[in-house]
């Protein structure tokens, strides 16, 4: 099933609202392939309004449709009735999904089965598909639309149900559906809701009921499954804060939650684990979206990026909402001065809203799967990468241990026999990390020195409690075989994300940023190179190359 043939509808009042509010995250982590599908959100314009669901900036096809029925005679039978009304008016695809709001999303994996969408031996189609189900209620829900079926050409030429029910029973069984996720067929939905003209109102406020009748009356074939052997859950507000505790995923706004769970966050107020991305200015923006873009093709989970000053602000925000990220303001803390942007590494623990963090420079390209990095982090407290097979008493990395010598004298011997070069480009650590009590105070005299930070770190770590990552985490494009088929992640370091003539593996990085360019993924066409010199040069030379091609040609 293509999944642009498929709109997702969903229905809020300021209730439900706030229950979308906490449950979408677990959406975007778990299926991004919502991402993928149209949206309509249908409300009630008496409670709220479009702009109480700006939390659903993530996706980039959303339409708000105002549902009013004055007739309704309650809240819920407001709500339900548009169930059948909005999608038979509003939705242009073939088919539509209805998701509760109160169903959560617990896994990722394959949950849109082609199978389901097939024709049946007779050669029709599925008018829905929808989880299975054991029984309806009230015990007379049947009788009643037996009754009113009876009056409705389409479906009076077929016998009505006359489901057996127990004398004083509050609910009949039988097979059925329920519609917490729901795919229906558009034009077959629209054909129902012709049978209810002139009224709107449905004869029993239930759209699963309803709709469940009518196919099964009218002799139509559909699809009953179990939905919760997909990643999904239907949910009670308890069994939810349950669920989001376990799962740890924070929603989009903590004090709505807090109320909304009558004063408990939960977790701590924080998600297990998850990735940071640190930008400052704006020339490393396209690097940035090249890299977050990469890793979302491989993780799911949450992303933070982490925006300092007004330059980079905007951008980052854009980079965000297109990746599904979280964008955070942040100030790192660094006094003013040389290499702030590089020290503004040893503050990570103060802005990660994360328990286990995988921190990823801008210049890097995610090739496969991190998520054993959060493992390394949980039993090594601070992971470091290392840089390809350098050593801390090579001549290079040597020479600029020694450079310490005024300001960490007693520990450069230590430094110099630790072994293995480390590089921050890959870094993940737990919440906690000693290393972070020092690393700041230490680096700071150095700050004139070549990338403090690391030159730093690279002097302090045999103190501290520290795990060394195997080289398939930070591939050097320079110094190592990013061709390996074991690679994970490779890092640009030095500006050689496109170097002129692509001696370093940039034909990789360059890839990558040709298709962001034909999505135009963030509006990138309009604002690269963003200050980046080395691409601005990089795209100059390419259009040069092509011009010179096509006056060849001509």
């Amino acid at each position: 099933m293509e999944l642009g043939n498929i709109t997702l509808v969903l229905g809020v009042d300021a209730l439900h609202l706030e229950e979308l509010r906490h449950t979408w995250p677990t959406w975007m982590r778990f299926k991004p392939e919502l991402l993928q599908m149209p949206v309509i959100v249908f409300y009630d314009p008496e409670e709220m309004g479009p702009e109480d669901g700006n939390f659903l900036h993530e996706h980039p096809n959303l339409r708000w449709v105002p549902w009013q029925m004055p007739e309704a005679q309650t809240q819920r039978e407001k709500m339900i009735t548009a169930w059948v009304h909005v999608p038979a008016m509003e939705v242009k695809t073939e088919w539509y999904l209805k998701l509760d709001t109160d169903v959560v999303a617990t896994g990722a994996g394959d949950w849109i089965r082609d199978e389901w969408f097939q024709a049946n031996a007779d050669g029709e189609l599925p008018v829905f598909v929808s989880s299975r189900w054991g029984y309806s209620k009230p015990a007379h829900v049947v009788d009643l639309l037996d009754d009113w079926a009876d009056d409705v050409p389409e479906l009076a030429q077929f016998p009505r149900l006359n489901l057996p029910r127990e004398e004083g029973a509050t609910r009949v069984r039988h097979k059925r559906i329920i519609s917490w996720i729901f795919f229906g067929r558009t034009a077959w939905t629209a054909e129902v809701v012709r049978w209810l003209r002139p009224e709107r109102r449905l004869p029993h406020p239930s759209q699963d009921t309803f709709l469940f009748y009518c196919a099964e009356r009218g002799g139509r074939h559909y699809v009953r499954d179990r939905m919760s052997d997909y990643g999904w859950q239907h949910a009670r507000p308890s069994k939810i804060r349950e669920l989001i505790s376990r799962l740890a995923i924070t929603s989009s706004c903590e004090p709505e939650l807090a109320a909304w769970t009558g004063g408990r966050v939960f977790g701590d107020q924080s998600v297990e684990r998850g990735v940071i991305y640190y930008n400052v200015g704006r020339s490393c923006a396209v690097r940035l979206l090249v890299s977050v873009s990469s890793l979302r093709k491989h993780y799911a989970g949450p992303v933070t990026i982490l925006s300092e000053g007004d330059d980079s602000h905007g951008l980052c925000r854009r980079i965000a909402k297109a990746v599904g990220a979280d964008f955070q303001e942040w100030d790192c803390g660094v006094p003013d001065g040389r290499n702030r942007a590089y020290l503004a590494k040893t503050q990570y623990h103060l802005a990660s809203p994360y328990k286990l963090t995988v921190a990823l420079d801008s210049d890097t390209l995610v090739l496969g799967p991190i998520d054993e990095l959060f493992d390394e982090a949980d039993g090594g407290e601070f992971c470091v990468a290392r840089l390809a097979m350098w050593r801390s008493d090579g001549k290079r990395i040597g020479e600029r241990i020694r450079q310490w010598e005024p300001w960490l004298g007693s520990r450069i011997e230590k430094a110099l026999s630790f072994g293995p070069a480390i590089n921050c480009g890959v870094v993940a650590f737990r919440r906690g990390a000693k290393i972070f009590d020092d690393w700041l105070r230490l680096a700071l005299p150095g700050r004139e020195t070549f990338i403090p930070d690391e030159v730093c770190c690279q002097v302090i770590l045999h103190e501290y409690a520290h795990r060394i990552l195997d080289p398939r985490w930070n591939r050097s494009c320079r110094h190592d075989d990013p061709d390996k088929p074991d690679t994970r992640i490779v890092h640009f370091h030095g500006r050689k994300h496109c170097r002129p003539g692509l001696p370093f593996h940039g034909g990789k990085w360059i890839a990558a940023l040709r298709e962001l360019e034909e999505l135009n993924t963030a509006g990138i066409r309009e604002w690269m190179p963003a200050g980046d010199r080395m691409l601005k040069q990089y795209l100059g030379t390419r259009e040069g190359l092509a011009e010179a091609k096509t006056k060849e040609m001509r």
